[in-house]
């Protein structure tokens, strides 16, 4: 898109004026769901609030996710509910939640894909990789492109 805007900032209030955008195109975004390959559960969301945790469930009740190109050098996505809210790795306490997206990298995933047909996804954050632990929950792990806790099946073509 192309465009050239004004911003009027008085009282500590901001406002825009003579907005004039031309040349829009939709956005082809992919919306999928993300099934683990062997123990068939996918990524959940019950609700698309900050803070919110991201868990597994039966594939049946798997969350949709629209994935955005964040344009970086790494072919990375920010991983977003139908409410907007990002996947999220929250660096302090070291577990995947939804947030409004900031930009930073524990917000960015990499999606790599295996000789299979599935997919690793990875943060760009400490490249470290989505798994279902052997004790049933999501976690992050070293990246290891065997293990079958960390392929997922999408329900959709990445376009």
């Amino acid at each position: 898109a192309e465009g050239h805007f004004g911003l009027n900032v008085f009282g500590g209030q901001v406002s825009y004026q003579n907005v004039n955008v031309s040349n829009l195109s939709s956005a082809d975004l992919t919306v999928t769901s993300f099934t683990n390959k062997v123990l068939g559960k996918a990524l959940y969301t019950a609700k698309s609030e900050n803070g919110e945790p991201v868990t597994i469930t039966d594939d049946d009740k798997a969350t949709d996710w629209t994935l955005i190109p964040t344009g970086d050098e790494y072919g990375s996505y920010s991983i977003r509910t139908e409410g907007g809210r990002a996947l999220d790795l929250d660096t302090g306490q070291n577990k995947i939640q939804l947030y409004n997206y900031l930009g930073y990298n524990n917000q960015r995933w990499i999606l790599t894909k295996n000789e299979n047909g599935t997919v690793t996804i990875t943060s760009v954050h400490n490249g470290r990789a989505l798994e279902i632990s052997e004790e049933g929950s999501l976690t992050l792990n070293d990246w290891n492109p065997d293990l079958e806790r960390q392929q997922w099946t999408l329900s959709s073509e990445i376009r």
